[in-house]
């Protein structure tokens, strides 16, 4: 099925467009730069990231985490929620 909505649509306004004038002249920001300074703000970028995602990391351990899910479960009278689960451990939600 198709419907035409060409008559409650408004007409686009007109564009301007722009003049072929000479654009303005401004000093380039391009420079040479050395091999050994470019490689060593390479190796400072390798770094910084390299903290980053240890700075978000934690240990993982999956087997203790299962355990404790699993003594938690046992005491649970009914089935109870990821959030439940995670509240109740004081664990993450990634944990969980």
């Amino acid at each position: 099925m198709a419907v035409d909505l060409s008559e409650l649509m408004e007409p686009a306004p007109p564009r301007k467009q722009r003049s072929k004038g000479k654009s303005r002249q401004e000093g380039s920001i391009v420079a040479e730069v050395e091999r050994e300074a470019v490689l060593a703000m390479v190796d400072q970028m390798e770094a910084v990231k390299k903290e980053e995602v240890l700075a978000i990391s934690y240990p993982e351990d999956v087997a203790g985490w299962t355990a404790a899910i699993s003594e938690w479960l046992q005491t649970a009278l009914l089935p109870v929620s990821t959030a439940e689960i995670s509240c109740g451990l004081k664990m993450l939600w990634v944990e969980v």
